[in-house]
């Protein structure tokens, strides 16, 4: 036969009672007088051991510490008065106050540690160990999936930050790519126009220029804008397509 011993922890705490004698008045011009006394509830602390040493006794537990709880507690008294008087000639006034107190410590409750011997089986023994070592490891996994949880809902809450400036880049981009291919629609005419003062000016697209070469120039400019524009745009939506799958996937994670 093996020991199993099993050790417990129990709290008596009740506090202190208080005394309050405080002055009805209120009112300084006729003094105020106050006493306040704390005691411990001793009678219930001894109760509540007694109740505890019968347990112990009935169920054989052995109880291996008292330890007494300390609280401080304040006592105060006071008296105070003053007076004050007016008239067209001169004013006046008086005033007095007395002022006692102390602080002390005393026992509000006490820590009692029990143990309680069974004497079992080596099988049985090694069951209540397994048992042990099995809630350690339920309890361990608990607080890893919860620390995980929480670590993909911050992500998700960081992911769908980012996916609204996504959504918010591709806009602009798709606006900007659109513009750029009606301009390039409108820039695929050079024409020429007469100026007084100029002689002929080639125009593309509204934009008047000087010679042909540079028509020419803006025009293969246009088309480069809008490529470069539609390369942009294509990155924004695969980064956009990989935000939503990220966001997904911790989605069903934490349903």
């Amino acid at each position: 036969m093996m020991k199993w011993t099993t050790t417990t922890q129990h709290w008596l705490m009740l506090g202190a009672e208080v005394d309050e004698r405080l002055d009805e008045n209120r009112r300084f011009l006729k003094g105020i007088s106050d006493w306040i006394y704390y005691a411990p509830d001793e009678e219930g602390l001894s109760r509540m051991l007694q109740e505890l040493i019968q347990d112990a006794n009935e169920t054989q537990k052995e109880i291996k510490s008292v330890t007494p709880l300390t609280q401080s507690t304040a006592h105060r008294s006071m008296h105070a008065f003053h007076d004050t008087s007016t008239s067209p000639d001169r004013s006046w006034g008086l005033g007095w106050g007395i002022g006692v107190g102390f602080g002390a410590s005393y026992t509000a409750g006490f820590l009692v540690i029990i143990q309680q011997h069974e004497l079992v089986t080596e099988d049985e023994f090694k069951q209540r160990l397994q048992a042990v070592q099995d809630r350690k490891d339920a309890e361990r996994r608990a607080i890893e999936a919860a620390a995980l949880k929480e670590k993909q809902q911050n992500e998700l809450t960081d992911l769908l930050k980012v996916k609204a400036d996504a959504e918010g880049s591709v806009s602009e981009l798709r606006s900007k790519a659109g513009n750029l291919e009606q301009l390039v629609e409108r820039s695929k005419e050079i024409t020429t126009k007469k100026k007084a003062l100029r002689g002929v000016v080639y125009v593309v697209a509204d934009v008047e220029h000087k010679s042909m070469e540079l028509a020419q120039i803006y025009q293969t400019t246009v088309k480069e804008e809008h490529l470069s524009a539609l390369a942009e745009l294509e990155e924004a939506l695969q980064q956009s397509d990989e935000i939503k799958a990220k966001i997904e996937m911790l989605q069903n994670a934490l349903a």
